[in-house]
């Protein structure tokens, strides 16, 4: 599953039309012309690791969530801090190197000492819309290239306008899948909920949204009838830096509005990290 998850996490692109250097100068209400999103998606792309402070808000079914977090990624090879500071301080730090299966979860209360889980625990994505893995930005990114690649041109729009963000300069990217719709799927196989909504390239959270039955540990069988998102998101929209192509906001909606936001600061591509970041002795951190 994490094997999966990582390969497209950085699922290559292979065209890009704008070099990665330079200022782009915006062009307002340029409908379709996806030379941006591949600007984007070649910074992402070449960046070696990432930090950004978050804010998201989250549609749940018990409650929409909201939550403040710090996240610090080195992708060569893949380091991740994260952590929380609304109702809780929790944190982790998964590093691949010293063990691809587990991450070191300081859970803020009980047991009151620092456990190592899977990142696919559901004790790490209760609450959550993503997994770890999915909150660098290149999945979200690529999620909308991937959505551009596989429906028909007449079937969505892109649209890119200049814009004012939080008193920054900005350029917002907006895609709309025009036929976007609830669909009935027959499960083939036994497989889990994640595999099953990685397979559909979609939101592990937006099947659960569909299936209230459902739950981020839930089997799926045969007989199974899964009620599933035809594509990632009716419409994404995304605010970058108009000269860095820094991160601001990005809303994900569906049919029944915004399912989630996630706003940035201090976001840095290309992150100067120290071995004391992903350093679980490091003194400012709880583990």
């Amino acid at each position: 599953m994490m094997l999966s998850y990582l390969r497209f996490l950085f699922l290559p692109i292979s065209i890009l039309l704008v070099p990665v250097s330079g200022k782009m100068e915006a062009v307002k209400g340029c409908e379709q012309d996806k030379s941006y999103l591949q600007k984007l998606d070649s910074v992402a792309q070449n960046a070696e690791s990432v930090y950004f402070c978050m804010e998201i808000h989250a549609r749940m079914l018990d409650g929409n969530y909201r939550q403040k977090a710090v996240f610090k990624i080195d992708r060569h090879p893949l380091k991740i801090y994260y952590r929380q500071f609304m109702r809780s301080n929790i944190e982790l730090l998964y590093d691949e190197t010293l063990d691809k299966e587990k991450a070191i979860v300081y859970p803020d209360g009980f047991p009151y000492t620092s456990i190592k889980l899977s990142p696919y625990s559901p004790r790490i994505l209760k609450r959550q819309h993503h997994s770890i893995f999915e909150s660098d930005p290149t999945f979200t990114i690529s999620q909308v290239m991937k959505m551009i690649t596989d429906t028909r041109n007449e079937a969505f729009r892109f649209v890119v306008n200049d814009t004012i963000f939080d008193g920054q300069n900005g350029l917002s990217m907006k895609y709309y899948q025009t036929d976007y719709h609830i669909k009935t799927i027959q499960v083939h196989d036994n497989i889990s909920l994640l595999n099953f909504a990685a397979r559909h390239n979609v939101n592990f959270y937006s099947i659960i949204w569909n299936n209230p039955s459902l739950s981020v540990s839930s089997k799926l069988n045969p007989s199974d009838r899964i009620k599933v998102p035809s594509a990632y998101a009716k419409s994404v929209e995304i605010i970058v830096d108009n000269n860095n192509y820094n991160l601001l906001q990005v809303v994900v909606k569906d049919c029944g509005g915004v399912f989630e936001k996630y706003t940035y600061s201090k976001f840095t591509w290309n992150a100067h990290f120290t071995s004391s970041d992903f350093d679980s002795e490091n003194p400012d951190y709880n583990f």
